[in-house]
């Protein structure tokens, strides 16, 4: 069965990727896998950018 993690330590280990820790030095110390750090990484990236846009996008209805 996977593992499941929460949506803070998903957060947490994705920051620290964004402030400039290796991938590799994260999979080591928290023992998560690769894919799983990238995919998180993807994610959230793909969140955050989406979401001034769709701010955007309602005050212009508006």
């Amino acid at each position: 069965m996977p593992k499941r993690y929460n949506d803070e330590f998903k957060k947490q280990i994705v920051s620290l990727v964004n402030n400039g820790k290796k991938p590799s030095e994260v999979v080591k110390e928290y023992n998560i896998a690769r894919s799983t750090v990238h995919k998180w990484v993807k994610i959230i990236r793909i969140q955050v950018h989406l979401k001034p846009k769709t701010t955007e996008l309602i005050k212009k209805k508006n």
